[in-house]
């Protein structure tokens, strides 16, 4: 067992480093990683990195997220797709291109010179002059714990902050509130920014980042090597937007990495280091390079698969990153473990994909708040999800069961009514869920908890299609019956 701790610890550590040359270009003296391109294809990535530091505004016509975890029988999702549209303050474009650059992971420099320039009166301003809109036009998360899957806009105008949301049955609403802030407000806010100051200057981060700053020279040396199994790629030209662009790949040889010979020292040195003092790291305190090197013999060989990829899509006319798409696989066979693996493989799949279009060319119009909404606080009351979430619909007088496991959840049903019609909702359990009605404008109308009040019964107010919602918290089987009172 203390063989497969150390082995978890050292994936854990492999895994965490691996993922950066996957999503970005690694930084080297003059800023932008070049190894393996020609001196103009490494000139055009240098040009676009300047380019994209000059950004005010922009619509991301598509964005795209895949996350896929599986271990033995367990698995995730989390998939989301979408577009969004930016505007930054110009106080804040102009504050940000300001600010010294990092030294090292631990510089700590940037952000404090970002919070002295930082008070009440500015973020408040820029609140103001800020102009976003994030549309979500489906999000899926489907876990052991949790499943959901909605639509959603976010959007900032005008200091004023709105959600649009639409319900299972289809029905949309709109929530407003507003940022605007009192003088209570902006005195809180200067204290925080002020206590928030003062702890980066002196207190328990100052203090980590500094013991972290011991790290610097191991972690430098550990991107080095990291780099030498990055290949950089100009792939053939592509078209988009009307905009000829230059394509680059980024790939990294994670099993490469693993065989490398300088790593096992490396990683006694990181492990062994002054810095990681306080961590739970008994199993690796007394880890020597032979250990190491085998430990890391053992992850290869249980790396059935990798990939770890990205690429850069720039425009040949104004050198702009106009998409940028990466995808990260993981196949661990852990069955060489024997006994001591609880699951026989664990798949990690993860891609992402964004594009971007009219870069400094979105003017405040291009985002419409709504002309009608409700209080932020009511959207406690409005059921947000999509229609695939509606597991069955009820007819007046059939029973329907449903069950619930160890965790919490949450069952949808639809009903049609017409306006007039009075129904009770039963529902018998030896369990106590809680029965919620909701309208066909999506809110809430009804509910009753099974343990303390007596069945639910509504008079619809309104025709059209209705959501009955059963809460469960335990395990738990129902039969839930809607009938017409007499």
């Amino acid at each position: 067992m203390k063989y497969l701790t150390r082995l978890s610890i050292m994936a854990v550590l492999i895994a965490v480093l691996a993922v950066g040359p996957a999503l970005t270009v690694f930084a080297q003296d003059d800023g932008v990683f070049c190894d393996g391109l020609s001196e103009a294809d490494c000139q055009i990535l240098k040009d676009s990195a300047a380019a994209m530091e000059n950004i005010q505004s922009f619509n991301l016509s598509a964005w795209s997220m895949n996350l896929n975890l599986e271990a033995g029988e367990e698995s995730m999702l989390l998939e989301g797709s979408g577009s969004a549209v930016m505007l930054l303050p110009p106080g804040l474009v102009a504050m940000i291109s300001d600010l010294p650059p990092v030294a090292n992971m631990a510089d700590l420099g940037p952000v404090l010179s970002l919070l002295g320039r930082l008070d009440a009166t500015f973020i408040e301003r820029l609140l103001k002059e800020m102009v976003m809109q994030l549309t979500i036009d489906k999000l899926v998360i489907d876990s052991p714990d949790e499943s959901m899957a909605l639509g959603m806009d976010l959007l900032i105008k005008d200091s004023v902050l709105y959600l649009g949301s639409s319900a299972p049955n289809g029905a949309e609403a709109w929530f407003g509130q507003s940022l605007e802030m009192t003088a209570g407000d902006l005195d809180e806010l200067n204290q925080t920014l002020d206590d928030l100051q003062l702890e980066l200057e002196e207190g328990e981060i100052a203090g980590l980042m500094s013991q972290l700053g011991e790290m610097t020279g191991p972690f430098e040396e550990l991107t080095a090597l990291m780099n030498q199994y990055v290949v950089l790629t100009r792939e053939a030209d592509q078209s988009l937007h009307g905009q000829d662009m230059i394509v680059f790949s980024t790939e990294f040889d994670l099993h490469g990495f693993l065989n490398a010979p300088e790593l096992p020292a490396l990683i006694v040195e990181m492990v062994s280091s002054e810095a990681l003092e306080g961590l739970d790291l008994e199993d690796l305190e007394d880890l020597n390079e032979t250990q190491a090197e085998f430990l890391l013999m053992t992850l290869n060989l249980l790396l059935k698969d990798s990939t770890f990829r990205m690429e850069q899509w720039i425009g040949a006319d104004d050198l702009y990153t106009h998409k940028a798409a990466g995808e990260m696989r993981m196949q661990i066979d852990l069955a060489l473990l024997g006994d001591e693996a609880e699951v026989e493989e664990v798949l990690l799949d993860a891609s992402f994909a964004v594009e971007l279009a009219d870069i400094n060319a979105v003017t405040p119009d291009a985002v419409t708040p709504p002309v009608e909404y409700f209080d932020m606080d009511s959207s406690g009351d409005f059921l947000a999800g999509d229609p695939s979430l509606i597991i069955d619909a009820l007819a007046v007088g059939v029973p329907v069961t449903g069950e619930f496991d160890d965790s919490t959840d949450q069952h949808i049903y639809s009903l049609d009514l017409t306006a007039g019609d009075t129904i009770e909702v039963l529902i018998e359990t030896d369990g106590y869920p809680y029965v919620s009605l909701y309208g066909p404008d999506g809110f809430l109308v009804e509910e009753y908890d099974a343990y303390f009040d007596e069945p639910l019964a509504y008079t619809a107010r309104e025709g059209g299609m209705y959501l009955v919602v059963v809460d469960g918290y335990w395990d738990m089987e129902y039969e839930l019956t809607v009938n017409m009172a007499q």
